[in-house]
């Protein structure tokens, strides 16, 4: 296949698609940040204490961003391709529950090299500083291996996700294949987003349950989550351009791919029918000689 994607051209697109629908974006970065505004004022090392409710609000938070983008992907692909949207997807539990599933599969394939890579990295790293590495070092290396590993295959596993949301093939053969010769290109527009993301979140003060939460946890919780969420709604976008491109193109090569095999069945069957004259199976050269031959005569 032919015919690269410029990341550059699908980031110009993507924001082009946020304007193109705005209420959609803005309304799912809202109710995103409202769905998920509790956690960061909450202990991160201390989930046993939890209230109940915020234990049980947890996963149904979770549950209800996966609802919420499968409502993004049908509304933005079905306005990019001019069809009927309807405000609450069909069968939209079964969808939830089958991208929960793809998600367990995605985190199991894709964990696999993940932590083959942070091995890598961080046992020569122990074997070389014999006395032990800082915890930063240690952090830091790890995520950054287990995300370079985790993203090299979510970048050819990803577009179920999204095809769910339109009612499409959501198998991985059907992902790998579109997203052939496309890995790196997508892999290092996303990887310098997550980078961002990972730095953003470690400067917010890790707060450990004290009876009044200092203001700089608060502003500096309060800013990352909406930074968190501003640039996951732009990423949804991006995706949804990637689908869009990777799809057509995809398309376009089984069709052309098809259309020569029929071209030379045609071809095949007229022949075998005695429609087509020997000459139309001759070379150019031997087509030549022919009519030189017949002038000669």
């Amino acid at each position: 296949m032919s015919g690269k994607i410029s990341p550059f051209e699908v980031g110009r697109q993507a924001i082009s698609l946020i304007e193109v629908c705005p209420k959609l974006f803005l309304g799912a970065f809202v109710v995103s940040l409202v769905v998920g505004g509790p956690f960061p004022f909450f202990p991160i090392d201390g989930f046993a204490d939890w209230p109940v409710w915020l234990k049980v609000y947890s996963p149904l938070s979770l549950i209800f961003n996966y609802w919420l983008c499968i409502v993004v992907y049908h509304f933005a692909i079905n306005t990019l391709r001019q069809r009927d949207i309807r405000l609450v997807p069909k069968q939209s539990i079964k969808k939830v529950l089958y991208s929960l599933w793809k998600t367990f599969l995605l985190l199991f394939v894709a964990g696999i090299p993940g932590m083959a890579l942070t091995i890598v990295l961080l046992v020569p790293l122990y074997v070389a500083y014999p006395e032990g590495l800082s915890t930063d070092v240690e952090i830091w290396t790890g995520s950054v291996a287990a995300l370079i590993g985790f993203g090299l295959v979510l970048t050819r596993l990803w577009v179920p996700f999204v095809a769910i949301g339109v009612d499409e093939s959501a198998s991985f053969k059907r992902s790998w294949r579109m997203s052939r010769g496309h890995t790196f290109r997508i892999f290092f527009f996303f990887f310098p987003y997550s980078i961002m993301t990972l730095f953003c979140s470690s400067l917010i003060p890790v707060y450990s349950g004290e009876a009044t939460m200092p203001i700089l946890v608060v502003v500096l919780s309060f800013a990352a989550t909406i930074f968190n969420w501003v640039l996951f709604w732009f990423l949804e976008a991006v995706f949804i351009i990637w689908y869009e491109r990777l799809q057509m193109r995809y398309n376009a090569s089984i069709a052309s791919v098809e259309l020569s095999k029929n071209m030379v069945v045609n071809q095949l069957h007229q022949r075998k029918s005695g429609i087509f004259e020997d000459s139309i199976f001759q070379t150019e050269s031997e087509f030549e000689y022919d009519e030189f031959s017949k002038k000669s005569k």
